[in-house]
């Protein structure tokens, strides 16, 4: 988001306006598809927001190439949507939730290597 450009051309009170006259499914996203999607540019959701509940369909659409190996090397951001997190202390079974954990342990021991 280009938020210096936001803070001159986003009106709040328009913003507020529209989620008074609405029912919101989505709050975030439903006002800023409403009311910016002309202005929303779109970049591939496999690279930054790849939905980890999707991998399969991600990997069939992808005829196979958007496997595992794909997604560690190429995407950004892993969002995982839904009820499983793999913070949370439920039980998470996905095969992204591995993932998450790795990267989680490697951020702690690198944390705790800066701070001895």
């Amino acid at each position: 988001m280009n938020l210096d450009l936001m803070r001159q051309e986003v009106d709040a009170n328009q913003i507020f306006d529209y989620i008074r006259r609405h029912i919101l499914l989505l709050p975030d996203q439903d006002v800023l598809n409403a009311l910016y999607s002309e202005r929303i540019k779109t970049i591939p959701d496999q690279l930054y927001n790849f939905d980890t509940r999707n991998g399969k369909i991600y990997e069939t659409i992808s005829l196979g190439e958007w496997d595992l190996d794909w997604v560690i090397k190429n995407t950004v951001i892993l969002h995982y949507c839904g009820r499983e997190k793999p913070w949370l202390p439920t039980k998470n079974s996905g095969r992204l939730t591995a993932l998450y954990k790795q990267y989680f342990h490697m951020t702690a021991k690198l944390q705790s290597s800066l701070q001895d």
